[in-house]
């Protein structure tokens, strides 16, 4: 009779807590911000919509009428900012910062457009 020994591994994972792998994630989101806005072109496309986005949101609140607003940068109605030069992926990480900033700032927001050369926002104050 031949006796046969079984061994037991302890299977161990390289799990990482919650806090750690959040303070990672903001790491690596702040590397592609720093990243994205160190190149002149992209920079001055996001100062571009931002102060585009601004200046709108002002002269509505001014208007005495805004608590929610669309506001769409499109490509066929302004060919000339830099935001429809970019390509897909920049106004994408573009949209990211954007909506980051916007939340920041006291802002809610619904993207309503992923189509390249677009951007369209719901806008409201929370």
């Amino acid at each position: 009779m031949q006796i046969v020994k079984i061994e037991k591994r302890m299977i161990s994972t390289n799990l990482k807590p919650a806090d750690e792998l959040s303070a990672h994630s903001k790491s690596v989101t702040d590397a592609l911000i720093q990243l994205f806005m160190s190149e002149d072109h992209t920079c001055l496309a996001y100062f571009e919509v931002e102060s585009y986005l601004s200046d709108t949101l002002f002269a509505l609140a001014d208007k005495g009428f805004f608590n929610s607003a669309v506001i769409t940068i499109d490509s066929k109605a302004t060919p000339n900012m830099r935001f429809c030069k970019l390509s897909t992926v920049e106004q994408g990480i573009l949209k990211e910062i954007l909506a980051m900033n916007l939340v920041k700032q006291g802002y809610n927001f619904e993207n309503l457009s992923n189509s390249h050369g677009q951007i369209s926002l719901r806008v409201s104050i929370s």
